[in-house]
């Protein structure tokens, strides 16, 4: 996606209504997104690592899937 912070916003809440409407359940903490520096332009692709504070994040937000999953697991929505 092309755009600063708003545009990930954007695309991630367009997603995942989108997905919940089918029937798809997505833990929270759900999406991580980097949107550069405040005055730059370089690419994600183009970074030596991952900046820490978005590798915090991916690392919540596989936490909090696999938390999900696992409540899920044990207790499964209701058949329709």
């Amino acid at each position: 996606m092309v755009g600063n912070e708003h545009s990930a916003h954007h695309v991630t809440a367009e997603l995942y209504q989108a997905l919940a409407d089918i029937g798809f359940a997505i833990p929270g903490g759900s999406s991580a997104y980097w949107v550069g520096n405040a005055v730059g332009s370089i690419n994600y692709i183009d970074l030596d690592r991952t900046p820490k504070k978005l590798a915090s994040t991916i690392k919540t937000l596989a936490s909090n899937a696999v938390h999900f999953a696992a409540q899920l697991k044990e207790r499964p929505y209701p058949a329709p």
